[in-house]
């Protein structure tokens, strides 16, 4: 990662610039991204060579709002300026959740300004000291920032030298401080007797129900979360089933229409062919008398007498007359009837086009057998 490129750094999540030899001078565009970064969460400067007396890391992090965990172990921050203005600008911090800052060899005089931002600082969770040459002085100063701090859950002071008179009032602390679930100071000048001390407060189940740390609060709201995300997606899924059933239901409501519908077509058909069949078409030929015998007079209608055929004639024609209306009225009423079912069948959610095509189909073999009377009633 390039130091120099501005645009590169303001997008990075994490940095990561561990042993990379750097000086205070080599950091300037860093800080500016760290100022103005709107997503930055990690940023790693361990192994280098950062004394951080300029302040300008302690400004970069003041104005910062995303930081959550700063590693810086084993540079040249001692308990010179640079810790000073570092642990200054965490006091009124409230994103930085852990810090890092191991082998810096601050001493007591740095771990006053750790105390110091101890006691204001509100969203601090974890930081780590080890290996900084705190004793005992540097031990009480905590240990009196402890009783007003409630945030913190986890310190590292091992590998420094603390002797039983700063553990003790280490202890002490935890007699009033519930939120405190680890405290590391393996590598110190400690007796077993304050050591067991220690060890038996951390793990007295009663204070530990008086304070539930940062972590198990984080635990218990994450799993509370992803309870009523499961119970959401269960319900969601009864939901869907529900329709599924809604929609089966339907399909088979809709089958059963269908059903119908071929079954009354059918129907229709079969009383069309029966109509046909009566109706076939009746020989009405009679003898042609419209060319009168030579050197006869033309008969007027009075004075012509009917023949048996030309009543048989007139009879048929009037049966027939009367058939076709009562085929027509037979018509009209079963289209009535097709009309009728199809809006039944509409409104019970069959489908649309497939009624239209079914009851245009109707219309059809009825226009049909219409126009076939028709010419059955010509000839």
């Amino acid at each position: 990662m390039k130091l120099n490129n501005y645009a590169e750094l303001i997008k990075q999540k994490f940095i990561y610039l561990d042993n990379q030899g750097l000086r205070d001078d080599d950091l300037d565009v860093l800080y500016k991204a760290i100022e103005e970064s709107k997503v930055l969460v990690k940023l790693y400067l361990n192994d280098n060579m950062l004394t951080l007396a300029d302040g300008k890391l302690a400004n970069a992090i003041a104005k910062n709002k995303t930081l959550k965990v700063l590693f810086i172990h084993n540079n040249n921050i001692s308990h010179c300026q640079g810790a000073k203005l570092l642990f200054n600008a965490l006091k009124n911090n409230n994103t930085l959740k852990e810090l890092y800052s191991s082998r810096n060899s601050i001493g007591d005089e740095g771990a006053k300004y750790i105390a110091e931002m101890l006691s204001e600082n509100k969203t601090l969770q974890w930081i780590s000291l080890n290996d900084n040459n705190i004793g005992d002085k540097g031990a009480e100063s905590i240990a009196t920032s402890l009783v007003v701090n409630t945030g913190i859950h986890t310190i590292g002071l091992s590998d420094n030298k603390i002797s039983d008179k700063g553990a003790e009032k280490l202890a002490d602390a935890l007699e009033t401080n519930h939120s405190i679930e680890c405290l590391y100071l393996g590598g110190n000048n400690i007796s077993n007797h304050v050591e067991e001390r220690i060890e038996a407060i951390l793990k007295d189940t009663k204070r530990s129900n008086k304070h539930q740390s940062s972590l198990d609060k984080l635990d218990l709201f994450m799993a509370k979360k992803e309870a009523l995300k499961n119970e959401e997606i269960a319900k969601k899924d009864e939901k869907l089933k529900g329709k599924d059933l809604d929609i089966a239901k339907k399909d088979r409501d809709l089958a059963k229409k269908d059903k119908q519908i071929t079954s009354l077509t059918s129907a229709i058909r079969g009383q069309m062919q029966y109509f046909g069949t009566i109706l076939d078409p009746i020989d009405l030929t009679t003898e042609d008398e419209s060319v009168e015998p030579p050197n006869k007079r033309a008969r007027t209608e009075e004075d012509t007498p009917k023949s048996a055929l030309a009543i048989q004639h007139e009879s048929i024609k009037e049966a027939v007359k009367v058939k076709e209306e009562n085929i027509n009225d037979y018509v009209s009423f079963l289209q009535s009837k097709i009309d009728e079912l199809a809006s039944v069948a509409e409104a019970g959610g069959a489908d649309k086009d497939k009624v239209a095509e079914i009851k245009g189909r109707l219309r059809l073999n009825f226009d049909e057998f219409v126009s076939a009377t028709a010419m059955t009633n010509m000839g």
